[in-house]
């Protein structure tokens, strides 16, 4: 009699496993399109510190850029991701003195869009916003760099109008983005970096930023232009001015880029656990 049960029980699991792990299976699949764009540009650069020097620096300056949106199905907002790298070299009216300058910024947020009509979508982003940097001036015995640290949150506009021309369909992208307050790391005037560290003398050297005190701006304008089912060449224009004013000291830093590069969309289907 066990033995009869036994067999009973282990043919009704064998027969009712495909159906549990094929239920099991359908409830874990999770697809996303994963879009992704690389640019990189040059163009002029414009720079003030006043902590290093009283004159401002022009020159020329290079910008790496990535993009990365996750669109996962069934959500409303997306998760996305900047990473942009700048460099440049500029120098004052006279040509007798050089500053380098570069940075690291990374953006990490939520983004929405809504589809006004076939053509035409709006997008809003808001994000955190990190930069992480340094500027060097190749004269100076006394106070020759500036490291420049800055959180701060950023408030994001974003439009695509699909449009055909020449029988050719192509998209133009427009962003803006607003960073609004946050803390920001700056010597006090006349303060070096050998009491800061050295001496440990804190002269207020966190100090809050906002838009409405230090208004800063980042705008790109780009064109898609097809190329294959899933890549698409892109160029476009990237804006990008920066200003500060703590602790009795001024800094901007102005740069105009012209940008190219490629963006790719991948569908991806995740099995999780």
């Amino acid at each position: 009699m066990f033995h009869r049960l036994a067999t009973t029980a282990i043919a009704a699991l064998l027969l009712t496993a495909p159906a549990a792990a094929q239920e099991q299976t359908d409830s874990t699949i999770s697809p996303h399109i994963v879009s992704s764009a690389t640019m990189v540009g040059i163009g002029p650069a414009n720079i003030l510190d006043t902590y290093i020097s009283q004159e401002k620096f022009s020159g020329t300056g290079a910008t790496l850029t990535h993009q990365t949106e996750w669109e996962r199905t069934g959500k409303k907002w997306r998760t996305v991701a900047w990473h942009q790298a700048n460099i440049a070299s500029a120098r004052d009216r006279g040509k007798s003195a050089r500053e380098l300058a570069a940075d690291y910024q990374l953006y990490v947020g939520r983004l929405k869009w809504w589809n006004i009509n076939g053509n035409l979508r709006l997008g809003y982003a808001r994000s955190l916003y990190g930069l992480i940097g340094f500027l060097y001036n190749t004269s100076n015995t006394n106070n020759p760099a500036q490291a420049r640290l800055m959180g701060r949150n950023v408030n994001t506009g974003l439009a695509e109008w699909r449009f055909t021309l020449w029988g050719a369909p192509l998209k133009l992208n427009c962003q803006i983005d607003l960073p609004m307050f946050g803390l920001m790391f700056s010597p006090n005037y006349g303060q070096s970096y050998y009491e800061i560290f050295n001496r440990g003398n804190y002269d207020h050297n966190i100090c809050i930023v906002s838009f409405w005190r230090m208004p800063s701006l980042r705008s790109q304008l780009s064109l898609d232009i097809p190329i294959t089912g899933k890549t698409t060449l892109t160029v476009g224009y990237l804006g990008e001015f920066q200003q500060t004013k703590v602790n009795n000291l001024n800094a901007h830093y102005y740069n105009h880029r012209i940008m190219i590069g490629f963006k790719k969309r991948v569908r991806i289907i995740n099995y999780r656990p």
